[in-house]
């Protein structure tokens, strides 16, 4: 009797000894949800979790509408059905409880000092999105990967020229890329806007050379040291190279610049006589100062901070911006900007409520040679200089280069110029990426499953067709 007690009890405690693993949930797998953000937006978050080859829990993170690539979380710890999470990178932190049904996991989002509801479901795919416009493979026209030299900069560009079927010379455009290391389709928030404008274009008869940007993809050079006027001499060298291509009318080749490639158009095609036309999607008419503080406006708006916050705000950004512009050394700009914050009222303090760290972030970014340039460059004065036929494009519910205040920029410069031909039009209801839109803001891009609205192709292949006519 005593023995099967004893064998009873030693049973008992190994059970109760392993309940705790047989009641830990099955974490392992894809977890997704939609994150409410300001502005009435939506983003689908996607987290993995997987054993690594120490059997140590791992996660990552992608946001499904804004890129293609996965953040591997800094620390992950999991505890009973208590789940932490921290990406350092991206200011990131969450903690989520998993609930009885293992399925459900509801978590406490926070990111650079806001706090967001996120609930999560175990699901058994990635999340994914409708892309109708992108174009599938085979292609009615030839496509083919080409490199070529920045020979001043000592640099390889990798892209794609695409050439209409048929007997040639064909009209060309380049395509040139908004600001950040894009790829040759500008790919953003699941979108490829550039291969669905060159196939678009390839269509109608004209070729289309795109190709990444420096120092990314398949591109060599450095792209965190370039500035906008590197970026000239990179389609200055694309200009070149389809010089070198017999299939290629060089009396018709012009180029399409979307966003920052608006300001590098008219850059090349002032200084050069090889460009037949331009075409500027949501490019900036007017300084680029003036644009982000517009853009920090709307945001600080979007977030709920007061009338007083954001003047505040506002009024040292501007401070930051004057001496950056005005001091070349970035340790004498980084000293003299801390002096100024350090000056301010403790009123002026209290709310901006920006901590130490947050205040070095900001000089060291906006103390790059690239804003650098930017903070200084005039669109205008380039713009006055060039020739050659122009068509301005801008969506009316662009929140990034606002349409009246650019448009109107881009149109007086011109008339005060040298352009005998320019076409200034604001597409009604369209965004910074020329999708038809609810609200313009950018964490809508994503969500939206047009690419380019089709009155936009439209008008655009019209335009070109009348332009090389001419």
């Amino acid at each position: 009797m005593k023995t099967r007690t004893l064998s009873f009890v030693l049973f008992l405690q190994a059970f109760l000894l392993l309940m705790p693993a047989l009641a830990q949930p099955s974490l392992p797998g894809i977890w997704s949800g939609k994150l409410a953000v300001p502005g009435g937006g939506e983003l689908t978050l996607a987290f993995t979790f997987f054993r690594d080859e120490n059997d140590s829990l791992r996660a990552s993170l992608r946001s499904i509408e804004q890129s293609p690539n996965d953040f591997p979380f800094d620390q992950v710890t999991s505890n009973g059905r208590k789940v932490n999470l921290i990406l350092r990178s991206l200011h990131i932190e969450v903690e989520g409880t998993i609930d009885s049904t293992d399925k459900t996991m509801v978590c406490d989002f926070r990111q650079s000092g806001f706090r967001f509801p996120l609930v999560l479901h175990k699901t058994d795919v990635m999340p994914g999105l409708k892309r109708p416009q992108e174009p599938q493979k085979p292609y009615p026209y030839v496509e083919e990967e080409v490199t070529f030299e920045n020979a001043k900069d000592k640099i390889t560009l990798a892209g794609i020229l695409t050439l209409p079927k048929g007997k040639g010379p064909f009209p060309a455009v380049i395509l040139i890329s908004g600001s950040g290391p894009q790829n040759r389709d500008e790919e953003l928030f699941g979108h490829k806007p550039f291969l669905v404008l060159s196939d678009y274009l390839t269509r109608r008869g004209v070729s289309v050379l795109r190709f990444d940007d420096r120092g990314t993809e398949k591109s060599t050079g450095n792209f965190n040291d370039a500035t906008t006027a590197d970026f000239a001499s990179d389609v200055m060298a694309a200009l070149a190279y389809l010089k070198t291509r017999k299939e290629i009318d060089h009396g018709r080749t012009g180029l399409i610049g979307h966003s920052e490639g608006g300001m590098v158009a008219p850059m090349v095609a002032s200084r050069s006589k090889k460009v037949a036309f331009i075409v500027l999607l949501a490019g900036p008419g007017i300084g680029m100062d003036q644009i982000v503080l517009y853009q920090i406006e709307r945001q600080l708006k979007l977030l709920g901070k007061t009338e007083e916050q954001t003047r505040t705000e506002i009024g040292f950004r501007k401070k930051i911006f004057e001496i950056i512009s005005s001091t070349s050394d970035s340790g004498l700009a980084a000293r003299k900007i801390l002096k100024a914050y350090a000056g301010l009222p403790e009123t002026d303090k209290n709310l901006l409520a920006w901590t130490p760290e947050q205040l070095e972030g900001m000089i060291r970014a906006f103390s790059s040679q690239w804003w650098r340039f930017c903070l200084t460059y005039q669109p205008a004065t380039t713009l006055r200089k060039v020739t050659c036929p122009v068509l301005a494009l801008n969506g009316s519910k662009d929140t990034q280069v606002q349409a009246d205040m650019n448009l109107e920029a881009i149109e007086k410069a011109l008339k005060e110029g040298k352009c005998k031909s320019f076409t200034i039009k604001k597409l009604e209801g369209l965004n910074h990426l020329f999708q038809k839109c609810k609200t313009g803001d950018g964490f809508e891009y994503g969500t939206i499953e047009e690419t380019i609205n089709q009155e936009a192709l439209e008008l655009i292949g019209k335009w070109i067709d009348e332009s090389v006519k001419n």
